[in-house]
């Protein structure tokens, strides 16, 4: 890829074929930070043939577009569209953050779910596709579910042979990071917001398998608007979740990691080093009032089930 352009060669790395865009594909300088994810390549709908999937992540030409092996335009989707609460309508301006090909179940046909985040304010997009590009149904939720990377994670949770996404970031509701777990019979429908004035209208209730949120840090209540999960990730017998606390470089590491069992009941949760120096500094800066103690700094609710798991039977 170029800043442009889609580039296509061999095993030998001569150039097969080229799509070129009419703008940049990655943009930092937007509310919502645009990276192209990584392009797939393989038989998506079973044709014996090659297809390559890539994602124009950039308002407003976002889409995912499927190729033929010779570059030839199979299909395109346009994620997002128009919502509203009932203090505001959001037009169609959205970011395609990340998309996953994966098999729900290990011997079914290939699905293709793809993120999208409004581009500048929270509503967000979990589209459930066909191989051929066909929309089968979407789960709207107030705020940006951002993937780990640019794939979402994907986990067998409950051992039933059927995979669920998990995906984490922010409940601009609650002001707070959050995780939501959605398998394919729930990816649709609207996450249900305790804010009404959050809550996007014109759709059925969503029935997510779970739905975590997880409480503010003395940190981030200071100095920033709410916390985020910034990684989703499976360990040996763990799910890992980390929460970013303070954004920005200089910030990198205040953070807190949850471990959670395959019916995601929180194990323990270790709050960083870098957290701790941070605090340390901020004290001495005297920007905060108070030396670092984990039960006044975090909390001893570190989390708050809005729906918990609950294995298939």
């Amino acid at each position: 890829m170029t800043s442009r352009a889609l580039l296509v060669s061999d095993g030998f790395g001569r150039e097969l074929w080229r799509k070129v865009f009419e703008r940049d594909l990655a943009s930092s300088s937007q509310t919502v930070k645009t990276e192209v994810p990584e392009p797939w390549v393989g038989d998506v709908d079973g044709d014996g043939e090659t297809e390559i999937l890539f994602a124009v992540p950039k308002p407003p030409d976002n889409a995912l577009i499927c190729y033929s092996a010779e570059g030839r335009e199979k299909w395109r989707f346009a994620s997002g569209r128009a919502v509203r609460t009932r203090k505001e309508t959001f037009a169609n301006s959205y970011a395609l953050l990340a998309f996953r090909v994966f098999r729900f179940e290990e011997d079914g046909a290939y699905s293709l779910v793809a993120v999208s985040s409004h581009a500048p304010y929270y509503p967000c997009q979990v589209a459930l596709l066909s191989s051929d590009g066909r929309l089968i149904s979407e789960y709207w939720h107030s705020g940006h579910l951002v993937p780990s990377g640019d794939r979402p994670d994907v986990l067998d949770l409950d051992g039933d042979g059927r995979k669920e996404l998990l995906l984490g970031g922010v409940s601009n509701g609650n002001k707070a990071a959050t995780l939501v777990v959605l398998d394919q019979d729930s990816i649709r429908g609207v996450s249900q917001e305790e804010n009404q004035d959050y809550q996007i209208l014109g759709m059925p209730p969503a029935n997510e398998r779970c739905r975590i949120l997880f409480a503010r840090s003395c940190l981030n209540r200071q100095f920033d608007v709410f916390n985020r999960t910034c990684s989703v990730s499976s360990l040996p017998g763990n799910i890992l979740i980390g929460v970013e606390e303070l954004p920005g470089p200089e910030n990198a590491g205040v953070a807190i990691l949850f471990f959670f069992d395959g019916s995601l009941r929180l194990q323990k949760a270790d709050v960083l080093e870098q957290f701790k120096m941070r605090h340390q500094a901020l004290f001495e800066e005297g920007r905060v009032h108070h030396r670092y103690n984990e039960l006044s700094c975090v909390g001893p609710d570190r989390l708050r089930y809005l729906k918990r798991f609950t294995p298939a039977r």
